[in-house]
């Protein structure tokens, strides 16, 4: 049934919604192709969205993945 998005509820496409909304966030923050004084707050407001949609699907290996990669993202640029 997951594979018929017209059947998804509007929480789950409203939980994608946030969910490509923080890797959007988390991509710009990452490019190099301008200057962005906002690269810190993009990550971490990013993976926080990451994270709500992860934990509102309970999926575990999302969960771990981004505060994984939140911790070196962070790391690298600071």
């Amino acid at each position: 049934m997951e594979h018929y998005t017209y059947l998804q509820t509007s929480e789950n496409k409203r939980n994608k919604r946030i969910l490509y909304l923080g890797f959007a966030f988390v991509f710009l923050a990452l490019q190099g192709v301008f200057y962005n004084p906002f690269e810190i707050p993009l990550i971490i407001t990013g993976n926080i969205c990451i994270l709500i949609s992860s934990i509102e699907t309970k999926n575990k290996e999302m969960i771990l993945l981004t505060l994984l990669m939140m911790t070196a993202q962070l790391t690298r640029l600071l």
